[in-house]
């Protein structure tokens, strides 16, 4: 195919993990938190913000992971929104991905709640 043509020169890896930018905007990263009026990140631009939010970014890694899905068996991301979380759950089974195709956790420290996502292209009956 196309796809493989473009990228049969590129390694192989058992995944990706990313921690993607959780703002959409500067202004969003910058404003303080409500309640106590803490600064929300010490990230700089390019840590912390990307159009879309870490919604957008990991469409992007889902838009690139079909390109590379002979090249990884598992792409990862953590999720600071639950809702970001459960949209992407409905975009890649609306996408065909089973039960086992697609991975969820949680990562409780202290007080901060995370999930992570993974999914696969590979069979995992």
């Amino acid at each position: 195919s196309r796809a493989n043509s473009k990228t049969s020169s590129f390694s192989y890896y058992d995944f990706v993990m990313t921690n993607p930018p959780f703002y959409a905007s500067q202004a969003d990263a910058t404003t303080p938190r409500q309640g106590d009026n803490r600064p929300r990140t010490d990230m700089t631009k390019s840590e912390s913000v990307y159009p879309g939010g870490e919604l957008g970014f990991v469409l992007d890694m889902m838009k690139d992971s079909v390109l590379f899905k002979d090249h990884v068996t598992w792409y990862t991301s953590m999720i600071g929104k639950k809702s970001t979380l459960t949209q992407l759950i409905r975009i890649l089974r609306d996408a065909g991905f089973g039960t086992g195709s697609v991975r969820t956790t949680e990562f409780l420290q202290g007080n901060q709640l995370r999930w992570g996502i993974a999914w696969t292209f590979r069979d995992v009956s």
